[in-house]
């Protein structure tokens, strides 16, 4: 049987999980809306308006939002807080990977990239964890 990745699923199998995977991480009764902003290039300057325009890649998307449990937050060292939330989502819906200096707009909600990491499983979804900001 051919496998792929590290040999864990052939690529049927594969094939079937991302269409699973994709299903559930973006059923718009789930997962809400989400616009992730990444910065792309440094700020413009306008020094005669006295503005800085951030210039980044904004991507909107469906995500799941989850809210971390006690034992995340315990065990983090930490690195997490009360009330911080993960956001799962497909990859392959980004134009450019987050990191920890982007921003994620849920409703009226805004929240600052705390950590990123990527899915075990190859281009599946990415994990980030927020923070609620203000």
């Amino acid at each position: 049987m051919n496998q792929t990745g590290p040999g864990l699923i052939d690529a049927v199998g594969l094939a079937q999980l991302r269409t699973s995977l994709r299903s559930v991480l973006t059923d718009p009764d789930a997962s809400p809306l989400v616009t992730i902003s990444t910065p792309t290039a440094a700020p413009t300057l306008d020094v005669a308006a006295g503005t800085v325009t951030p210039t980044t890649a904004d991507d909107t998307i469906r995500g799941l939002v989850l809210v971390l449990s006690a034992r995340e937050v315990d065990s983090s060292g930490g690195l997490y807080a009360v009330g911080d939330r993960r956001l799962r989502i497909m990859s392959d819906d980004l134009t450019v990977a987050p990191t920890t200096d982007s921003t994620v707009t849920v409703g009226a909600d805004r929240y600052r990239v705390i950590a990123t990491d990527r899915s075990v499983l190859p281009d599946m979804h990415d994990l980030l964890i927020l923070r609620r900001q203000g």
